[in-house]
């Protein structure tokens, strides 16, 4: 689910180092108690070695409970910059015959290395690799077929635009189920973009001959990497040959393997949403420092919540552009 972040202005209690790395997360000081945070929440639940594994809501309150023990941490008036978004999902098959079907992403800049497939656009990348290969990923997860489908929010400006149907301000957000929903659907939107060209040898003998020209086009990363020179006539022709292409595979390819993964990706989604804050609403925050209250597993196990600290607004103030929260105590 949630993995890496940056952190702006956060106030902590850890002295004046000017660098510091706890389990995954780097602590860069700016002055008096207040560091930008850089690294992943994912590896943090894992003592900074690997994030293999699921990394369930659940899990990511408790990380975010003992970043807040230990260094103090208040995730309802610590600005959330930018942030990852992904799944971890396993296949029957080696992720790789899929990250070579994969051929190109709308309007974005690529990056292909072994494994590895980036689309970055100015505002959001989508990530698309073989899990089992990242360095540093031990037994089982290296032995397994996973296959990692990621989106990183690049800039709080992805905020702004009109498409964008939700809003994370602070660290806290990333804990609304209407949030992750969201992200959820943000994710498979953007997969879904992606062109997947994937036929049988039975069904590109079928093509005339002009449209097998167009499908080993198609078929080229290359050839998509030229059309997205940025010019007015390249522009016009990649938009006619993105429709076309879209068009030839609906035709002709019998394919599932897009619908498959959308499907996995959905399922993942819902089992990592798995506490039900039923009583935490419109973004209010509970610091979680001891057991006087309980949150609700979809299994039916009790979570510890302390709710001596309900966040009711974040404002802005004057001074630096922090954000501070009025809180009302509760003892």
């Amino acid at each position: 689910m949630i993995d890496g972040i940056t952190l702006l202005l956060a106030v902590l209690n850890i002295g004046t180092l000017n660098t510091e790395k706890i389990k995954g997360l780097h602590f860069i000081h700016l002055r008096d108690n207040f560091y930008t945070i850089r690294g992943s929440l994912h590896k943090n639940k894992n003592n900074g070695i690997h994030n293999g594994d699921d990394f369930c809501l659940s899990e990511l309150i408790n990380v975010l409970n003992q970043l807040f023990n230990e260094v103090g941490l208040k995730p309802h008036t610590t600005v959330l910059n930018a942030f990852e978004f992904g799944v971890n999902i396993k296949l029957s098959f080696n992720p790789d015959i899929l990250l070579d079907h994969i051929i190109w992403f709308k309007d974005a800049k690529v990056k292909r290395i072994d494994s590895y497939l980036e689309f970055k656009q100015q505002l959001v990348t989508l990530k698309i690799y073989n899990k089992s290969k990242q360095k540093g990923i031990p037994e089982p997860f290296k032995n397994e077929y996973i296959l990692r489908i990621e989106i990183k929010i690049n800039k709080r400006n992805f905020f702004k635009l009109e498409s964008t149907t939700f809003y994370c301000k602070v660290l806290s957000d990333l804990l609304d189920i209407t949030v992750l929903e969201q992200l959820e659907k943000l994710l498979i939107e953007t997969f879904n973009k992606c062109i997947i060209v994937d036929f049988t040898e039975k069904e590109v003998s079928l093509l005339s001959d002009k449209d097998r020209d167009k499908y080993k086009d198609y078929k080229n990363p290359l050839y998509w990497k030229e059309l997205y020179k940025e010019t007015k006539e390249n522009r016009n022709k990649r938009s006619r040959e993105f429709v076309r292409c879209n068009k030839l595979i609906n035709q002709y390819s019998k394919s599932t393997l897009k619908t498959e993964i959308i499907n996995l990706i959905s399922e993942k989604c819902k089992e990592l949403r798995d506490v039900e804050i039923s009583n935490v609403i419109e973004k209010k925050w509970y610091e979680l420092t001891t057991s006087t209250n309980n949150i609700q597993l979809k299994d039916g196990t009790n979570y510890p919540v302390d709710k001596r600290v309900i966040c009711t607004s974040i404002e802005p103030t004057e001074k630096d552009g922090l954000k501070r929260c009025r809180s009302e105590e509760r003892r």
